[in-house]
């Protein structure tokens, strides 16, 4: 019998053993002393280190929640570029790696965790100053070259999302993260993509293909994987919103994000800068008027920042109930309705266009002490969450809704007894409960009860709809904080009073008498204290509306500017080349029906390039950039300039156009003959093309006094024409409009009158229009010019153009057409020309030739690889004998008073605008050639 137990027992060791061996479970165990080191790629929001040594961000805090589930004690390594990481998985330096995607090819190498940790977008990011490039435009990352990281799943995702959406990008790959961007601030490649949403000094212009993350480990570290697996289930079971929460909890918006605006946005806000709140009267915290009359609340506080992030201006317009404030949004009164909670299918079929949530906010129950929910027959509810409360309450409460408009109507209701308690959002109940007797009141919060908070729009809104809900993602994290501001008890004494219990008031009534001095003295300190304080807040309120609209204008300016800026360049280029190739066709064809055409096709061309000009013109003075800059000119010079182009057109037509400067003597005078000349030709130009043939059109000058050192100049233009409605009068100097009539040609912007009425005011002068319909007009203007010291001649040469024969010439122009225009045209001169394609190869042209070879350069800014400005800064410095002296004239289509400022600091010497003028562009070039030789 023993041997036989001594058999089993030796048997029972050796099944022991062998399940040992071949155990299913893992060798490599975890307990709690062994310390885990966690890697994470850090990122502003998901994981940093603060100043103090610790670490935050929303991958940070899950794995700390999942190190206490699973009882582990990890220690966090940051990283700030991916492939170091991976090495350090891959080596054993890491047990765990945080924010890695999953792919086969990874999938093979390495063990990933079974939920993922959460989504991230990737991107498509430039240098950000480049401004070649705007946001959400899939067809520009055609024309780019894009570099990618060897091994970051990010290319490989990046060329699918481009499969997908039919774009052929030109991929170029690099080791790292940092040798792209050494790349890009090299200008060797025009961007790169990376698999996080923004790559920091950088601008994003394109987020695709949200991704995944999850742990990694090594292929030895299942035990540890099934410790994490099993704490993450834990943790998303018992909270399955638990990873959005922490997101969202941790998302870093900034200034910075405004960014991602696409091009039509910014044009919205440019063009639409004033946007109007549709709120109720006295509903707090939301909204309500201070003591001086100024907006105040949660919803003013908002949208001051969003109006910080987008430059629009916010003013808001009271309604005394939700079906007004409603109805104003829809018939445009007004733009938003600055409150809504009433639920996404409620607004859909309301015709209303819900913003981005500002929060979603606790629905709370309040009653007075001792009802139950037994006891509650109606309860007061506010009208814009009627709808939502009604569906919430049905579960647990067997009672009536009585709808109010605010707050504080329903809370006046519940006080009056009229209903048996109120339901209202986590924000309204905190004001009106810290506003009263809080230990009267009964507060509860309504289980799964959340009121989402937001704006609300008219359906057809989308663009602004749009842009709010960006800027308010932005800043949804702040709205929390905006109500804890605007939901503390009030410092008055009557709200002070109504906070008080019923015995304390008793107590403080039976010594009323004893204390009568001493409260008088605490109401005069309160009151003085209160005034103080009212004053404070007013001047800080208007420090920081003076700073916002400070703000708001200069960005609105500068996005304006540099809007004209682009689109004048974008039209001048093919103008240019339009203008030319017909000038140049002109010259050689013999046909005159040929001839014909390519007159109408350069007439159109200058029109365009005219309607350009006023746009430029109208642009600059509203900026508040328009100057004058009077100097000496002869008034025979001035009218002999002016009347022969208006001379030829009145001749053409078949109009009568005479000149009376009878009581104009020859004089020299200080005038800004460029703002003159535009303002007259303006006027001239619509009196010939305004008259029917057979018309006249008069210029009258008269200078009072003939003689002196000032001079009052009247100038009046005067024609039978069709004249001006009595109607249209008041509304000529509008920008942009134009009368209806069948008497003249309709052409042009509707900016020229504009123009005129604007250069008058800022030339300190007066004009004045007389008209009746059909019979003609008369346009008076009085201006005060002083006479100059001396008689100054404004004649030139007329034919600078016969000292360029034999001048050698080096064009710098990238597009082939004006390259070849600007050629053909000097060369018809008797100039040698070389042409160089950008401005790098002009530098080298340059560079390889003699010295003085080149009387000149002709140098556009706008070009590949190297641009003018930069190439002319090169020129200046390449320690050549010529290099101070050559002339370098810019030839562009940035047409700016800035645009010409920077050409000269770059040590430019002149500017010749596109659509060339070859008579222009001779004596531009004649003048500064003598200049240099002297």
């Amino acid at each position: 019998m023993r041997k036989k137990n001594g058999r089993y027992r030796k048997m029972i060791m050796i099944m022991m053993v062998l399940a040992m061996i071949f155990s299913p479970f893992p060798i490599h165990g975890e307990d709690s002393s062994s310390i885990i080191t966690v890697g994470m790629l850090e990122m502003e929001g998901y994981a940093s280190q603060k100043e103090d040594g610790t670490y935050t961000g929303s991958d940070v805090e899950f794995a700390y929640k999942i190190a206490q589930y699973a009882n582990l004690n990890i220690k966090v390594i940051l990283y700030k570029n991916g492939k170091e990481a991976i090495d350090d998985l891959e080596n054993g330096q890491l047990d765990m790696l945080c924010n890695m995607f999953k792919t086969e090819e990874r999938s093979e190498k390495y063990l990933f965790s079974e939920k993922e940790i959460g989504n991230i977008p990737l991107c498509v990011f430039a240098a950000k100053d480049d401004a070649r490039y705007s946001y959400n435009s899939d067809q520009q990352i055609n024309i780019m070259t894009i570099g990618a990281a060897e091994e970051d799943a990010a290319k490989d995702i990046f060329l699918t999302w481009c499969h997908a959406h039919d774009i052929d990008p030109h991929l170029k790959e690099y080791a790292s993260i940092d040798e792209i961007k050494k790349a890009i601030d090299a200008h060797e490649i025009d961007g790169g993509v990376y698999s996080a949403p923004s790559v920091e000094g950088y601008r994003t212009i394109r987020t695709f293909s949200p991704q995944p993350y999850y742990f990694a480990f090594a292929k030895d570290r299942t035990a540890l994987k099934y410790k994490i697996d099993d704490a993450m289930n834990a943790i998303l079971t018992q909270d399955p919103l638990y990873r959005n929460k922490l997101i969202s909890r941790y998302a870093s918006h900034t200034v910075q994000d405004m960014e991602a605006l696409t091009d039509e946005e910014k044009k919205y806000i440019l063009f639409h800068p004033d946007v109007k709140i549709a709120v109720l009267t006295n509903d707090q915290p939301y909204y309500a008027k201070d003591s001086s009359g100024g907006d105040t609340g949660v919803i003013p506080d908002l949208y001051s920042k969003v109006a910080l992030l987008t430059g629009l201006q916010f003013s808001y317009q009271e309604y005394e109930n939700e079906e007004d404030a409603v109805l104003a949004v829809k018939n445009g009164e007004a733009d938003v309705l600055g409150l809504y909670s009433d639920g996404q299918i409620i607004a859909y079929n309301s015709d209303l266009r819900v913003t981005s949530p500002y929060a979603d906010a606790d629905a709370v129950l309040i009653t007075h002490n001792g009802v139950s929910v037994k006891d509650i027959n109606t309860i007061a509810v506010k009208k814009r969450t009627q709808s939502t409360l009604k569906t919430v309450l049905s579960s647990s409460v067997d009672a009536d809704l009585a709808a109010y408009n605010t707050g504080a109507e329903c809370f006046a209701a519940l006080q009056k007894n009229e209903v048996d308690a109120m339901v209202c959002g986590q924000p309204s109940a905190s004001w009106l409960i810290n506003q009263n007797n809080a230990s009267t009141y009964s507060v509860t919060t309504i289980a799964s009860g959340a009121i989402e908070i937001s704006g609300a729009l008219a359906y057809e809104s989308t663009m602004l709809c749009t842009i709010l809900s960006k800027a308010l993602t932005s800043i949804s994290y702040q709205f929390n904080e905006l109500v804890n501001t605007n939901t503390l008890p009030s410092n008055d004494l009557k709200a002070a009073i109504t906070r008080m219990s019923p015995a304390v008031l008793f107590g403080i009534s039976c010594g009323l008498i004893a204390l009568a001095i001493a409260l008088i003295s605490m109401i005069i300190m309160l009151v003085k204290h209160q005034k103080e304080k009212n004053a404070l807040m007013q001047i800080k309120a208007e420090n920081d509306r003076r700073e916002i609209e400070l703000s708001a204008a200069e960005k609105q300016t500068m996005e304006k500017n540099h809007f004209f800026s682009n689109i004048s360049h974008d039209m001048r280029t093919p103008l240019n080349a339009i203008i030319g190739f017909s000038d140049l066709a002109y010259e050689e064809t013999a046909s005159v029906k040929t001839k014909e055409y390519l007159e109408k096709i350069k007439k159109s061309g200058r029109l365009l390039n005219d309607m350009i000009n006023d746009t430029l013109t109208i642009s600059k003075i509203n900026s508040g950039k328009m100057t004058v800059h009077p100097k000496a000119a002869n008034t025979d010079e001035i009218f002999d300039a002016i009347c022969s182009p208006i001379q030829d057109m009145a001749v053409k037509k078949g109009i009568a156009f005479t000149v009376d400067r009878t009581e104009c003597p020859s004089r020299t005078l200080m005038v800004d003959t460029l703002h003159l000349e535009k303002i007259l030709l303006n006027l001239l130009t619509n009196a010939v093309k305004y008259t029917p043939a057979g018309g006249k059109v008069l210029l009258k000058v008269k200078v009072v006094p003939e003689e002196g050192k000032s001079a009052e100049t009247i100038i009046q233009v005067i024609d039978n024409g069709i004249g001006i409605s009595k109607e249209f009068l008041p509304h000529i100097y509008d920008p942009f409009l134009q009368e209806d009539n069948t008497g003249g040609e309709s052409s042009g912007t509707g900016l020229g009158l504009s123009i005129v009425k604007n250069l008058v005011d800022i030339m300190h002068g007066s004009i004045e229009v007389e008209s009746t319909k059909n019979q003609g007009t008369c346009f008076t203007l009085h201006f005060h010019f002083t006479c100059a010291p001396e008689q100054i001649s404004l004649k030139t040469d007329s034919h600078p153009e016969t000292a360029l024969a034999g001048k050698r010439i080096l064009i710098c122009e990238d597009n082939s057409l004006n390259r070849e225009i600007a050629k053909e045209i000097l060369q018809r001169k008797g100039m040698t020309v070389d042409a160089a394609v950008n401005g790098e190869d002009g530098l080298q042209k340059y560079k390889a030739s003699e010295e003085y070879y080149y009387d000149a350069i002709l140098m556009d800014i706008r070009m590949p690889v190297m641009n003018g400005l930069d190439a002319s800064r090169a020129i200046r410095r390449s320690g050549r004998r010529d290099a101070d002296t050559i002339p370098i004239i810019a030839m562009t289509a940035n047409a700016f008073e800035d645009d010409i400022k920077q050409c000269l600091d770059a040590g430019m010497n002149a500017h010749v605008a596109k659509p060339i003028e070859p008579e222009t562009m001779f004596r531009t070039i004649a003048a500064n050639i003598r200049t240099s030789k002297k």
